[in-house]
């Protein structure tokens, strides 16, 4: 890996300031099934990138490394998907929550031994990243919860320092 951006396990979520986006109509741009998780309850659908929401998605960051996410998707979470403590593929997600699933809706990070670590509500249209390769999981989903979800993975040093640059202080 190129760089990690450094998240204490006291804030192993990072908000981000960016603004937020129009998201009218997502379910209408969708193009395809990017991934199905191995246990029902996620599915992540591919944005298409000739659509206003993708060009919105796209101007929140420098070009140079907008090419550096290699996945732009819908990600939609069901009650089937509480409580799955795992580890993503990617390194990075950069996640703008839609539809939060219910109010009491948790993501949790865990050490190595899934051991919990923290345990954060994440609000609507909040801009956050996550280092996925930390074990994490959502609890209390009773409803379908939506995010727009970017992947990254090995990440250029360029990269982490501008996503340090736009950091706020998490509370």
């Amino acid at each position: 890996m190129r760089g990690l951006l450094k998240l204490s396990l006291e804030q192993m979520i990072q908000y981000l300031n960016l603004p937020k986006i129009n998201i009218a109509g997502i379910r209408n741009n969708l193009v395809s099934t990017s991934y199905n998780s191995v246990i029902k309850g996620y599915t992540a659908y591919d944005i298409d990138p000739d659509c206003n929401i993708y060009a919105s998605i796209s101007a929140l960051f420098p070009e140079r490394f907008f090419k550096e996410i290699y996945k732009k998707t819908l990600q939609v979470m069901e009650p089937e998907w509480n409580g799955y403590i795992h580890q993503d593929p990617r390194d990075y997600a950069i996640n703008y929550i839609l539809d939060t699933g219910d109010k009491d809706v948790t993501t949790s990070f865990y050490d190595s031994d899934k051991n919990i670590t923290s345990c954060n509500i994440i609000p609507f249209y909040t801009w956050h990243i996550i280092h996925t390769k930390t074990f994490h999981a959502i609890d209390n989903v009773k409803t379908k919860r939506a995010a727009i979800s970017l992947s990254l993975t090995e990440p250029s040093a360029e990269l982490l320092e501008w996503i340090r640059s736009i950091t706020v202080n998490n509370t």
